[in-house]
């Protein structure tokens, strides 16, 4: 070997291996789809990054023993790190946090970004964190109003009487010794009409104008003239209202001035506060007059055998009244009316009866539902407005010659002032108690869209210490009631209310919902406050009308959200153009010097960032230290019982049901705020259809919205709770869901378990019977 290396030829080696047996490959399992998976996916789309695959990189999970991952990288490339996309800052991490529970993590990540550019920061923090000054600056409001509300005579009919050839001379004195000594002008124009010929009258006039008196003096003077006898032997009018608390009202002006004039003309009230055998019992005894509510008239009429004949035979009926049609017959009740006239026509054999239709505000749409759902005698209708430019015209149509532009400008008294305050959503709370502590010994009524909103409010006023030092519980101590009234509050109890509210020599705040916006009269009241704004624009003129009533002078005022600016312009497109622009600022600051107290608190607790409490402090800033102390008590109030037990779940033995029924259990004041904060969101974008893009609950920044409910724990922690699970209702006590074989299927199972458990498998045979004959549900 060695003579052939040196020889130097060349050797070649050829080297032969048996190769070896290839090996089984092994199918590698995928990685879980766990919580690291899906943050790992989320920052590698966030990143942008290519497939790992493409980059040589892999993952492998060991199938036994905790998970754990063996990332082969290639040379100077850098690990990544698991992290979620978080906001840079504090100040839209609760904005941030309700984009990632709605929207893909691209697009939070995107606004993320966004908020790095300095112009879009610069609109967020001008729309979110504005402070009150920047916000007056920005909206024009001035420290001192533009606008001032002062009393009025305009309603009033010049040199105008009680017309003498039409009413009745007892009906003339009553309303002379009543106080009535001169109509207004829409009761001067609406008496002829109802007196010339027989056709159907609509009275369109502005709120607190007397329109109540307008229609019912009349037809009482009509009652009265024929035979008294005639006059008992059936109901003669029926007057509809869409609420209880109008209908009372109702009542008791249209039974005084009967009783005080005609005694043999009966009123009677159908409204559901007493049982249904006594409003029968009265009806049978005759009712000439009948004020109620559709539903419960409604009711009457399918049960009660002795109606139908008093309204046809007996009578019959000469007068139907609509009292806020539109609420009736264009906002939910109007099948509950279709239903009415069509029991009633069913019965009758001819058309005896005159319609007369009452509102403030009346759209076209809504003269549409009359031509279609309402007939009398005549089908010629008669419009009859307050305003002097307009003429009482026979309509021959459903078209509202007013509708569109102005459609409101006649429907608000002139003596009226509009106020508007424009609020970040964190600041509402606060703004809404500063402006209410110079106002304390007054009267105003705080329109709320939600009834939870309202137990909120109501629960937190009342719970929170006095201000000004009052023993007495409330936060505004002995000089204010604090009441509450909307839809869930027992009907035995709103009539207290509204006496309380009503009573002389002492401040009050009616906490509301749109139950006491309709034809309500409550004398006396300064302002009204719309602290969320109406879910239709009608709504707005009818909140408003409850001030500036009879020629009085009254002030409101609605809140808005920097968001909802274009509100306004839907307002002055409807002829409500003169809104002055209330100073936030000056509302805080003269709340400030009303509890100076609290305002030293609110600038030692800023440690200086507010300024001193010496001579030299910014009015401004005073106002701005009285709001952050105010948020802050409002939230350890709401905040602290939460420790405390709340409502026990429902158990299925039926003992422990019964007893848990009957046991009065409180919640706590943060679950009040929760569930106050969750119906404000479920209601915020039921708006109608002009306005409804306007209130687009996107552009809320929840965080904030949860602070105006005193609330600190983020939203997304709210929204994801668990809902109260309903207690089991045992099938066999609802017979009229189910079928006659399934009800045999359970008395066999029940029979045959009698006495010892009823073993799994006669329980899944009973089951798979149920599906079978289609009771799947069961």
């Amino acid at each position: 070997m060695e003579d052939l290396l040196q020889e130097g030829d060349v050797f070649s080696l050829n080297i032969v291996a048996t190769p070896a047996a290839p090996k089984q490959s092994v199918a590698k399992k995928k990685p879980k789809n766990n919580k690291y998976e899906r943050r790992r996916a989320r920052a590698a789309r966030a990143r942008g990054e290519t497939n790992r695959e493409s980059r040589g990189t892999t993952i492998e999970t060991p199938a036994t023993g905790k998970q754990k991952k063996a990332v082969e990288y290639e040379e100077n490339d850098k690990e990544p790190e698991l992290i979620e996309s978080e906001p840079d800052d504090d100040e839209s991490a609760v904005d941030l946090q309700r984009d990632h529970a709605s929207v893909p993590q691209e697009k939070a990540v995107q606004k993320r970004d966004s908020l790095q550019d300095p112009e879009e920061r610069a609109k967020y923090m001008a729309e979110f964190h504005a402070r009150p000054l920047e916000l007056d600056r920005r909206f024009g409001a001035t420290t001192k109003p533009a606008i001032t509300s002062k009393d009025s005579s305009h309603l009033f009919a010049t040199s105008a009487e009680w017309p003498a050839n039409l009413l009745h001379p007892r009906l003339l004195n009553t309303l002379k010794t009543s106080g009535w000594t001169r109509p207004t002008t829409i009761q001067a124009r609406a008496m002829p009409s109802f007196f010339s010929n027989d056709d159907n009258v609509m009275i369109h006039s502005e709120t607190g104008s007397g329109k109540t008196l307008a229609f019912f003096i009349p037809i009482l003077s009509h009652l009265a003239a024929k035979d008294q006898k005639v006059r008992c032997e059936g109901t003669r009018c029926v007057i509809l209202c869409p609420t209880r608390e109008l209908a009372v009202q109702t009542f008791d002006l249209v039974e005084t001035l009967s009783s005080k004039t005609f005694n043999w003309i009966v009123c009677g009230q159908l409204l559901g506060e007493e049982k249904r055998k006594s409003e029968k019992a009265r009806i049978r005894k005759g009712l000439s007059v009948i004020v109620a509510t559709p539903g419960r008239f409604l009711d009457h009429l399918s049960r009660t055998e002795c109606l139908l004949p008093a309204l046809t035979s007996k009578g019959p009926l000469e007068w139907l009244v609509l009292d806020e049609a539109d609420r009736l017959l264009d906002m939910g009740l109007g099948e509950q009316v279709k239903s009415i006239f069509d029991r009633i026509q069913q019965e009758a054999k001819s058309k005896t009866w005159r319609c007369v239709l009452v509102s403030a505000t009346v759209t076209a749409s809504v003269e549409e539902l009359a031509l279609k759902t309402l007939s009398g005698k005549s089908e010629n209708w008669v419009r009859i407005r307050a305003n002097e430019v307009d003429k009482a015209t026979l309509i021959s149509t459903g078209k509202d010659e007013s509708a569109g532009e102005e459609a409101l400008v006649s429907s608000t008294p002139r003596q009226l002032a509009h106020h508007h305050v424009t609020v970040t959503a964190k600041l509402r709370l606060a703004a809404l108690m500063a402006f209410l502590v110079p106002r304390r010994k007054e009267r105003t009524v705080v329109f709320m869209s939600t009834c939870a909103s309202v137990d909120f409010h109501h629960a937190l006023l009342t719970k929170m210490k006095s201000l000004f030092g009052d023993e007495s519980s409330g936060i505004f101590g002995s000089d204010c009631n604090i009441l509450k009234l909307h839809g869930n509050v027992p009907h035995s109890e709103r009539q207290h209310v509204l006496k309380r509210f009503l009573k002389e020599n002492q401040g009050a705040i009616l906490l509301a919902t749109d139950v006491a916006a309709r034809g309500l009269n409550l004398p006396n009241v300064d302002w009204t406050v719309q602290y969320d704004p109406p879910s239709e624009v009608s709504d707005y003129v009818h909140r408003a009308g409850r001030v500036a009533r009879a020629g009085k002078a009254g002030n409101s005022l609605i809140f808005l959200l920097p968001s909802e600016k274009l509100f306004l312009e839907v307002l002055k497109r409807q002829g409500i153009k003169n809104m002055n622009a209330l100073s936030l600022t000056e509302t805080l600051n003269v709340a400030a010097k009303c509890c100076p107290e609290l305002t030293s608190s609110g600038m030692r607790r800023s440690s200086g960032g507010l300024g001193n409490t010496g001579k030299g402090s910014s009015s401004s800033r005073l106002g701005e230290a009285f709001c952050w102390e105010m948020q802050h008590r409002l939230e350890e109030c709401v905040n602290e019982d939460q420790n405390l037990p709340k409502k026990s779940s429902y158990s299925v033995t039926k003992k422990r049901m019964k007893a848990q029924e009957d046991e009065k259990t409180l919640e706590t004041l943060l679950d009040i705020a929760q569930n106050a904060f969750i119906s404000h969101l479920r209601a915020y974008p039921t708006r109608e259809k002009v306005v409804r893009q306007i209130f687009a609950a996107k552009s809320l920044h929840l965080g904030h919205v949860a602070r105006s409910f005193g609330l600190k724990e983020p939203p997304s922690r709210i929204s994801n709770k668990k809902r109260k699970v309903s207690p089991p209702v045992d099938p066999r006590k609802n017979n009229a869901t189910f079928d006659f074989k399934a009800s045999q299927v359970l008395s066999e199972s029940s029979k045959s378990s009698k006495g010892k458990a009823t073993p799994k498998s006669l329980l899944l045979e009973n089951a798979s019977r149920l599906e079978k004959n289609g009771m799947d549900a069961l």
